[in-house]
């Protein structure tokens, strides 16, 4: 026992001295990264104020010409998203010289573009964001220090969200887990049990859910081998209930803590539209995380739309010498062919190919994109791939109305109708009346948005005909069933649009109309190479496939992603905002 004991003590004290050192170097390695660093966020206030005015830079809409090259860049972004574009003016803030390039010549900002038809503007990405009442989230000082605080953002009111399940209506309030916890009780007094533990588990998810992406992080930010297996050992033996159930669907989860009203286990599942996947498919803490991200402070949007968003953030990354040119696809990813190392793109202008050269490529065109279309030798990561799968299609009907929002008593909540079929739910917006500043006093916009298959699509290439005569018959059906749910609309519409999984491709330079990236199940989240650094030295990833739907996931993708690229916690930076504001209010 006494050897034994020894024995035990010693390998402790080697364990608690490898900790220490392993420690110190970290430490070390900060205080000297702080030393010489770019301030980030400055310690004053970027809230949005009615007299703040933009930095004055270059317009928002510059084309790609092979002229305007202006030699050697240090980053180049692909892709004019909100994750590539919060990367890009992290890189720019610090003194990169940054080009981002987006594929299309009349549309950037990826989700968040927008487009007029008929007096009409819609967008086409943004439908709701959460906790931007909250003026200390990492989001809302991200995108506020980004825009210089000129972007306004109005809250949704009480009611968020509605699902309908037939006759039976369920109103999401921004009042907080608690009462809509109270407000289910009382309609389901038999699962009064199982819905205390479905919250109980939902707050538990929601706090711990960025400790399935922290391993990968840690690795990627050149963190030790024996901090990160202390790390891996902690989450084993203690582990965070996201972790606990990372392999777990929604559907399990409902069956984990009893729910057996067939009714109610739909509408504690009925935000599987923000993620894509319905609950018996999409990871169960994802599901969760989003409701209860919602439920703490209800849901918000830009005033103006998503056009001055984009404009602003262009602009500042413009104004601190970057450059974000239109009309540009990226046919490839040009490598070293000794080394593998990335040493820039090339870019097809009309009807000739363009090299340009770059230490850092940054990818936020998805990684079956990335991986599938750009890089050399792309059958290397074909094993890679085959892990995930590409998210469901959508069609998104844009209506215009010709008559006053509240004069056909329209609301700022999104409805979620659902079918007999689980698999099939139907969403309804109207932006008009969730934006203070629409400027049309007889005029209102209305968006309807369902799920599809890419397969059921002809290419409109290969088959224009077939397409079109598809399209109009979607249309009409979607139309159709619009007036079903709001039968006030007959008579007030001036304007239809109808965008399909090919539209998604055209735009967003997708290969199955998949808006949402990857198919957000729990094998999904446990693949490690989803993660900003790639296996090729200077390629590096950002967006929705390395974190998880959502606009403010997209702010936090390239955030983190700027961290890898420049060995710097930028989370630190944003704490210390954060603080700074807390001593504020």
């Amino acid at each position: 026992m006494y050897w034994a004991g020894t024995i035990l003590l010693t390998l402790l004290g080697v364990v608690l001295l490898l900790a220490w050192r392993s420690w110190t170097k970290h430490q070390a390695r900060a205080r000297r990264q702080r030393r010489h660093r770019t301030v980030f966020f400055p310690l004053r206030t970027t809230a949005w104020h009615p007299n703040r005015v933009a930095p004055k830079s270059r317009t928002d809409t510059q084309p790609f010409l092979t002229k305007r090259l202006d030699g050697y860049y240090d980053a180049i972004v692909i892709g004019s998203g909100l994750s590539g574009l919060t990367t890009a003016w992290f890189l720019a803030k610090s003194g990169k010289k940054v080009l981002v390039l987006e594929q299309h010549a009349e549309r950037n900002g990826g989700c968040l573009h927008t487009f007029s038809q008929k007096g009409f503007d819609f967008d086409t990405g943004m439908h709701y964001v959460g906790n931007m009442g909250d003026m200390t989230s990492t989001s809302r000082i991200l995108l506020d220090e980004m825009t210089q605080g000129c972007v306004q953002w109005a809250s949704q009111g009480d009611v968020y969200d509605v699902a309908h399940f037939g006759d039976q209506r369920f109103a999401f309030t921004r009042d907080g887990p608690d009462v809509m916890l109270a407000h289910l009780t009382t309609r389901f007094p038999d699962e009064a049990e199982a819905l205390a533990r479905w919250f109980k588990l939902m707050k538990a998810c929601a706090e711990s859910f960025d400790t399935l992406f922290l391993p990968r992080l840690l690795k990627a930010h050149g963190v030790s081998r024996f901090l990160r297996f202390l790390f891996a050992l902690k989450q084993r033996v203690f582990p965070p209930a996201a972790y606990r159930f990372r392999d777990k669907t929604a559907t399990q989860l409902l069956d984990h803590v009893g729910v057996r009203d067939p009714i109610l286990r739909r509408v504690l599942g009925y935000t599987w539209g923000d993620v894509g996947d319905p609950p018996d498919q999409v990871c169960g803490p994802l599901l969760m995380s989003v409701h209860y991200h919602y439920m703490r402070g209800g849901g918000y949007y830009p005033s103006g739309g998503t056009r001055p968003l984009v404009k602003r953030i262009i602009q500042a990354i413009e104004a601190l010498g970057g450059y974000v040119w239109m009309g540009a696809p990226v046919k490839s990813i040009t490598q070293d062919p000794y080394s593998g190392r990335v040493n820039g793109v090339t870019v097809t202008e009309t009807e000739r190919e363009v090299e340009v050269s770059a230490q850092i490529v940054v990818s936020s065109a998805g990684v079956l994109v990335t991986f599938g279309q750009l890089v050399q030798k792309p059958a290397r990561y074909r094993a890679l791939l085959e892990r995930v799968a590409p998210s469901c299609a959508h069609l998104m009907l844009f209506v215009g109305l010709n008559a006053n929002g509240k004069a056909l008593k329209l609301d700022t909540a999104n409805h979620w109708f659902h079918t007999s079929n689980e698999r099939e739910q139907h969403f309804v917006a109207f932006p008009s009346m969730k934006d203070p500043s629409w400027p049309h006093t007889y005029k209102s916009t209305c968006e309807f948005i369902a799920p599809t298959h890419f397969d059921d699509w002809p290419n409109p290439r290969t088959a224009p005909q077939s397409y079109a005569a598809k399209k109009k018959k979607t249309r009409d059906r979607l139309l159709k069933q619009l007036y079903a749910y709001f039968p006030r609309l007959q008579g007030h519409v001036a304007s239809v649009e109808l965008g399909t999984p090919y539209t998604t491709n055209r735009y967003l330079g997708r290969t199955h109309g998949n808006g949402y990236g990857l198919k957000n199940t729990p094998q999904r989240y446990a693949q490690a190479w989803l993660q900003p650094k790639t296996p090729i030295e200077g390629l590096y990833l950002t967006g929705q496939d390395i974190l998880t739907p959502g606009i403010t996931s997209a702010a936090e993708s390239g955030l983190i992603t700027a961290s890898i690229i420049l060995k710097r916690n930028l989370y630190d930076d944003v704490k210390r905002k954060r603080a700074h504001l807390k001593s504020l209010l």
